[in-house]
């Protein structure tokens, strides 16, 4: 696993995590929640993909800047 982080034109911080190597495969949670939540089943996309897990604005270890408004994401 190996951490990756980008900046919005923001500077607001978005945190990933890559779990392989090969062809990439993104992969975005749902509203209410950090990448933990796919833990479980990266091993089964890890087998022939490179999964990248993002956690969104305000989630996780990914940063957030004040006013939140979807439209950012």
């Amino acid at each position: 696993m190996a951490e990756l982080v980008v900046h919005a034109p923001d500077g607001t911080k978005i945190s990933a995590e890559s779990y392989a190597s090969g062809r990439p495969l993104v992969i975005v949670s749902g509203a209410m929640f950090a990448r933990e939540r796919w833990f479980a089943v990266i091993p089964l996309f890890a087998a022939e993909r490179n999964p990248y897990v993002i956690d969104r604005r305000g989630r996780g270890r990914s940063g957030n800047s004040e006013p939140y408004t979807p439209e950012r994401e």
